[in-house]
């Protein structure tokens, strides 16, 4: 007969009473632990620089992949394009300010590889020069190029391969 009364459920109620305030109180610690957890845990982290770091180092070793920078290879491709040519699509190269500038070892420029608005480049050196609060901060561009970083590699143009120095420029605009 008692399985009869829990099937109807008549013997149930007083069992579903007991849970409310437990269910209550697991829920209020819940929202608690996530309050505390979320207020201490910054949910912002600037990811900038790195990405313009990893960006430099992908074209340098598209440009390089077999040790030489052909020049007879990327010379079809528009300047603006340096990374398409390197398989980035545009919607997610769109942020990205990308100068490549090949030299002889007489210091000479040999070609320009350019992608992105140069603009980024004035942006990056105005938040370096100027005082800004915090919130301002965060629409700081990355960048990654130093002046006296060169990398030694080999060109190679209509068939000639000389020494040269590869400098690179990358400015990863801010996602806002």
């Amino acid at each position: 007969m008692k399985l009869i009364e829990d099937v109807r459920g008549e013997g149930m109620t007083g069992n579903a009473i007991i849970w409310i305030p437990r269910i209550i109180l697991i829920t209020l610690i819940m929202v608690v632990m996530l309050g505390i957890s979320g207020s201490s845990y910054a949910h912002y982290i600037d990811v900038r620089d790195a990405e313009a770091e990893i960006l430099a180092g992908n074209v340098i070793s598209c440009l390089t992949s077999t040790g030489i920078v052909n020049l007879d290879l990327i010379s079809g491709e528009a300047p603006s394009s340096l990374l398409s040519y390197c398989g980035f699509d545009e919607i997610e190269s769109s942020r990205f300010f990308v100068r490549v500038e090949l030299f002889d070892n007489g210091g000479n420029l040999i070609r320009e590889l350019v992608h992105g608005d140069s603009g980024l480049v004035w942006v990056k050196d105005l938040f370096e020069e100027a005082e800004f609060s915090e919130d301002l901060r965060k629409y700081e561009p990355g960048f990654y190029g130093l002046k006296d970083k060169e990398f030694s590699i080999l060109i190679k143009s209509n068939g000639n391969e000389i020494n040269g120095v590869l400098k690179i420029v990358v400015v990863v605009n801010n996602e806002f």
